[in-house]
């Protein structure tokens, strides 16, 4: 594990730890449940270790650092010239131009940084790209690289990378709002909540999306995040349906709730799918996981107690509010 890497496992899980929190708080008007999501979060914080951690070659660089230095990641020398590609950089040479003249140069930083196209970065290309500003800079002001200002710049991004994450936050104004409020629209709109959110008969079952990335942090086989995609599929499923949906003016706030939750949830097993391809975004969208997908079960018995207490909706045994809601 490189330099830069050992220590920034530690301080990446400690970040989400702070940015997720450990427990949930739901809130409608002046009602205030709390519920505990600790094991979600340490299967999110073993997945950030494990990516940043991954050096297939061995050679002391992490393979996004790779990105960083443009070497290979599969090579542990990716200029030949018998020293490692790690052990090059903690020297303060280029370990893609093999020695001995291979001194890092302003020369050198601006070729690499003029070479870049913005809009084919990764933001894990972004973030490399700056801190390779920063620690050539470094080099040559004759002042040691500082794992301080590395874990600084870091921490950083990550914080504003999850600003600027592609979640789509709902409001009022999405909704087709029904006009009467009935008890008839009322029951309606909860069988309609409960079919969105509840497997056609006979569809395959979907495994869990923190048992897939498990075994991927286990095994590091790609082929587990294939398995993310029905998922997504269906979460995009309920969140379109869910934007569909007229919904009752008294409901309007608990059905916000549930699709924001839906779609933030969304975004996070999104996130999970470039833990390969773009380990820092996927990161910063796994970051808001554990508190999304948390929030389903509440927004869901907040509907429940909507329908069933204060509009006194009772569903048939045939009916899909029935069986959703009496499972809660």
């Amino acid at each position: 594990m490189s330099f830069f890497t050992k220590r920034n496992t530690l301080l990446l899980a400690g970040a989400i730890l702070i940015i997720g929190g450990s427990f949930l708080f739901v809130q409608w008007k002046n009602r205030k449940e709390v519920y505990s999501n600790t094991t979600d979060q340490l299967v999110v914080n073993d997945i950030s270790q494990n990516a940043l951690a991954k050096d297939d070659d061995g050679d002391g660089l992490a393979n996004w650092e790779e990105t960083l230095w443009k070497t290979d990641a599969n090579n542990p020398d990716s200029d030949g010239d018998g020293t490692s590609d790690g052990e090059e950089i903690k020297a303060g040479r280029d370990p893609v131009i093999a020695g001995p003249n291979d001194t890092l140069s302003q020369e050198e930083v601006e070729n690499k940084i003029n070479k870049e196209n913005e809009a084919n970065l990764t933001e894990t290309d972004k973030f490399s790209r700056d801190f390779f500003i920063q620690y050539v800079a470094s080099l040559q002001s004759g002042q040691p690289v500082n794992q301080a200002d590395y874990e600084k710049l870091l921490q950083n991004y990550l914080a504003e990378a999850a600003n600027k994450t592609n979640v789509r936050f709902y409001g009022a104004s999405d909704f087709k709002v029904a006009t009467a409020e009935t008890p008839t629209i009322i029951r309606a709109y909860g069988n309609e909540v409960a079919r969105i959110m509840s497997r056609k008969e006979g569809a395959p079952a979907l495994e869990s999306e923190l048992l897939i990335i498990d075994r991927y942090v286990k095994t590091t086989d790609p082929e587990e995040l294939l398995k993310l995609e029905p998922l997504v599929a269906e979460y995009r499923r309920i969140e379109e349906e869910l934007k569909n949906t007229p919904v009752p003016q008294s409901a309007l706030i608990l059905h916000i709730e549930l699709i924001n939750a839906i779609s933030f949830t969304k975004q996070g097993i999104e996130g999970m799918q470039m833990i390969e391809t773009d380990p820092l975004k996927a990161i910063a969208a796994i970051n808001n996981y554990p508190e999304a997908s948390g929030n389903i079960l509440p927004a869901l018995r907040l509907i429940k107690k909507y329908l069933v207490e204060e509009h006194k909706v009772v569903f048939t045994q045939a009916e899909d509010g029935y069986r959703l809601f009496n499972a809660l």
